[in-house]
């Protein structure tokens, strides 16, 4: 069962074959991010950036916001951000149709990997996606190659998806 629930998942996000079809949560490595918060305090020595009030951050198509993020720069590699941390009302979007909201969020931008954790939900409002909701506790997304995974925790309920008719 847990298969078929990953399986179904995995078709929420995958790329199809045809442009108007739905597209899976994704950004451009190569594109800046963009941050900003009502207050941004740069500490240099620990090589990280605190974003408080209405942080939000864009790099291409991607978009999350949260009330705080902390941003952690790798100095080896010209101050590159290295992670994103966010809480308190995180939302991503991705301009296909397909919110995911989440008590917390992690960004590992080198590896391209974006974990929710937290009363995870997927919405999906692009009318053309075979599934319009996920519900978990956990969501693994790996935006190289499109592949996601929602998970409860042990003895909270158990991941769902529903589909459209």
């Amino acid at each position: 069962m847990r298969g078929l629930a990953i399986l179904l998942f995995s078709l929420f996000f995958a790329t199809p074959a045809t442009a108007q079809s739905p597209t899976r949560f994704a950004t451009s490595p190569d594109a800046p991010i963009v941050v900003s918060g009502q207050t941004i305090i740069l500490q240099e020595l620990k090589n990280r950036a605190l974003l408080n009030g209405n942080a939000k951050l864009l790099q291409g198509d991607l978009s999350m916001t949260a009330t705080t993020m902390t941003i952690i720069f790798d100095p080896k590699q010209g101050d590159q951000a290295q992670d994103v941390f966010a809480s308190d009302g995180v939302s991503v979007v991705d301009v296909k149709g397909q919110i995911s909201h989440a008590d917390e969020a992690h960004y590992n931008v080198a590896a391209e990997t974006l974990e929710l954790t937290g009363n995870v939900r997927v919405e999906n409002h692009n009318p053309d996606a075979q599934l319009g909701t996920a519900q978990g506790q956990r969501l693994m997304i790996n935006m190289r190659d499109g592949t996601s995974q929602i998970y409860s925790n042990a003895g909270s309920g158990r991941a769902r998806i529903q589909l459209k008719p």
